[in-house]
């Protein structure tokens, strides 16, 4: 499982193999993450979920939570869902984009 601790102390350049090699069980911690206020955190979990993303379908799931993002008052949260829901877009089975 991961912790805050183990997030943030992942180099840029290791983000990518980094989010190949999370557990299934990590990603409703990461997208949990996304509304913490520590913008540090928010961005960490951000970017291990949008490399995620480019390899697995696993954090489609959290499509609902990406599109409610996008009423936020906070741009930055707009911008977190948008760009996942981007992601994920090639995951959409159920045509949710239309």
């Amino acid at each position: 499982m991961v912790d805050l601790e183990s997030i943030m102390s992942i180099p840029k350049s290791d983000l990518q193999e980094t989010s190949k090699a999370l557990n299934k069980n990590d990603i409703p911690q990461l997208v949990e993450w996304l509304s913490l206020k520590d913008d540090n955190v928010r961005y960490q979990a951000f970017l291990l979920l949008q490399s995620r993303s480019t390899f697995f379908n696993d954090v489609y799931p959290f499509w609902d939570t990406f599109r409610e993002k996008l009423n936020s008052d906070n741009s930055y949260q707009r911008s977190i869902g948008l760009m996942l829901i981007v992601e994920n877009v090639r995951w959409d089975v159920e045509n949710r984009m239309e």
